[in-house]
């Protein structure tokens, strides 16, 4: 994975999180196991922020991972001992393995790479020991993810058995009993396919809420868990399975209902679908943001609009939030503008998302967010002017929430020509990085739309 990458809540998302299915079968019956992730540039850990360490303790605690370390590749090295029938070693990323020491085998030789599921050991000297940065769901709420935590006890090996030792006194390093997985960063999930597995979303939300809670979900469990137990009791008394799922079924019709409305000129427009879920059906939320008519308090609903700090910017978003006051205030409505922090907590946003009922943002890495949002928020992008690329409606259809997007009016120089097309400006390197850095508006056509979907989510409320 490339250096810059690091911080990039997409790209890491889309290499841990989107191979979860693919690292499931190492950790078969491995549940309080610690894994260790060895950057092979000592750059890219240190460049990880808060938000990214989630993203990637998720990805690997969703299959049973009890800690985990982030450690410098220049200060550690798996080395193991492979049989003499797979000299080659297969795929997988070995470098810096060294031979075992401390005894030789005639029916075996020392591997340079290692196959995924191969066993040996991770060398770790003082330094890299020392320096590693430890996430772990023990941790208090406030350090975790941004502070490491403790060190434990090592397990070290001599060649012929194994032992806990303390920290005190350790000197040279540790060494640590490890199962190769594989080497993550070449390449990612494919992004018309985040969760191969019906039961991967599940778990891969259960394993974000255990570095950050989330309401909703838990909630949802807990009602879950009451109902089984009452229809447990009522098996009894009537002989009866009870039968149900945690998300409910699509509405009538839901799969097939379509919002269009004009973008502006030159614009797609905007296309609004309930493509995994249906509408949200319970207060979203929006704590601190009490609003509503004097007679007859509404359920509270929330509109999140996250904002770029760079560049990307939604632009005219105060003229936005006041519009969307007048107009649905009195509903129940309120809306939040979120500035981007490269260093905010992320079990802030997470507690921020999972109380809202529609995310607005341009399009862009901060997308991600939705993860932590119940089935039947709405995720609406906001795209460049001729610039489209699919990653975030499959991964939102996947977490069964409803998707929109739309594209913005032209604002750059140059941009206001017809040619070329958005097909043609994607397949051309310098049109698509000219674009891709322009500020976005949502047009008023497109606002239209927008209030429509806000009212449409108070009808199922």
């Amino acid at each position: 994975m490339r250096i810059e990458s690091a911080s990039h809540w997409f790209h890491v998302a889309e290499c841990f999180i989107g191979r979860r299915s693919e690292f499931k079968e190492h950790f078969a019956g491995m549940s309080g196991t610690d894994v260790y992730v060895k950057d092979s540039d000592t750059s890219w850990n240190s460049r990880l922020s808060p938000m990214t360490r989630l993203l990637v303790a998720a990805g690997l605690s969703s299959v049973g991972v009890r800690d985990v370390h982030f450690v410098d590749g220049n200060h550690a090295s798996f080395s193991y001992a492979a049989p003499s029938s797979s000299k080659s070693g297969g795929g997988g990323a070995g470098a810096g393995a060294k031979a075992l020491r401390g005894g030789s085998s005639s029916s075996s030789e020392i591997g340079d790479s290692p196959r995924p599921g191969q066993t040996g050991v991770l060398h770790l000297d003082e330094i890299g020991y020392m320096s590693q940065f430890v996430v772990s769901t023990e941790q208090p709420l406030p350090d975790r993810l941004a502070v490491s935590a403790p060190l434990s006890p090592v397990r070290r090996w001599d060649g012929g058995g194994a032992e806990d030792v303390a920290i005190e006194g350790r000197g040279g390093g540790a060494r640590e009993c490890v199962k190769f997985v594989d080497t993550v960063g070449d390449w990612g999930q494919k992004r018309d396919k985040w969760f191969p597995e019906e039961e991967d979303p599940r778990e891969l939300l259960r394993a974000l809420d255990s570095f950050c809670p989330i309401a909703w979900l838990r909630k949802e469990e807990e009602e879950e868990e009451e109902r089984q137990e009452e229809e447990g009791k009522k098996g009894v008394d009537d002989g009866d399975e009870g039968t149900g799922g945690l998300v409910s079924p699509l509405p009538a019709g839901a799969g097939g209902d379509e919002f269009r409305g004009a973008g502006g000129r030159g614009s797609r427009g905007l296309y609004a679908t309930v493509v995994g879920g249906p509408e949200r059906g319970f207060a979203g939320g929006g704590r601190g943001f009490r609003a509503g008519a004097k007679k007859r308090q509404p359920e509270p609903r929330k509109l999140v609009i996250y904002q770029r700090d760079r560049d990307r910017k939604l632009l005219k978003t105060e003229e936005l939030m006041d519009e969307l006051w007048i107009r649905l205030g009195h509903l129940g409505w309120a809306v939040k503008e979120i500035i981007h922090d490269d260093e905010r907590h992320p079990c802030e946003l997470v507690q921020e998302l999972a109380g809202a009922d529609i995310l607005l943002t341009a399009h862009g890495f901060q997308s991600m967010l939705s993860l932590f949002m119940a089935p039947g928020s709405l995720l609406f992008e906001v795209y460049p002017h001729k610039y489209y690329k699919k990653g975030y409606a499959p991964m939102a259809q996947s977490m069964g929430l409803r998707y929109a997007y739309s594209e913005s009016p032209p604002l750059l120089p140059f941009a206001f020509w017809s040619w070329p097309s958005v097909e043609q400006c994607m397949k051309w390197y310098v049109c698509r990085r000219y674009m891709r850095s322009s500020d976005v508006v949502i047009t008023e056509d497109s606002i239209e739309v927008l209030i429509s979907l806000m009212l449409k989510s108070l009808r199922v409320a």
